[in-house]
């Protein structure tokens, strides 16, 4: 049950979460804790790449993005011409 005389333990809740702790809210069950909770633990987990590593591949990134682009810029122009020829001789 509520009393306004409960004392609220500030080094676990926070001040900012002491009315939840008072509305007697669990803060270790609520499944939105248990998610950020876990989520952040899993993420200490992960292999991140280094500078180096992401370097290197944005830079494939790019270059064959801009060899696809050109390509394709290319094989438009082929065909653009192409039918033009075909057009014309109609």
């Amino acid at each position: 049950m509520y009393s306004p005389l409960k004392q609220v333990n500030h080094r676990r809740y926070g001040r900012f979460l002491e009315p939840l702790n008072m509305a007697n809210i669990s803060l270790t069950n609520n499944p939105l804790t248990n998610y950020i909770r876990n989520s952040r633990e899993e993420l200490k987990k992960v292999s991140w790449p280094t500078r180096k590593q992401v370097i290197r591949d944005t830079m494939i990134v790019v270059g064959l993005s801009l060899a696809v682009g050109a390509f394709f810029t290319i094989a438009d122009k082929l065909f653009e011409i192409g039918f033009q020829q075909f057009i014309n001789l109609r």
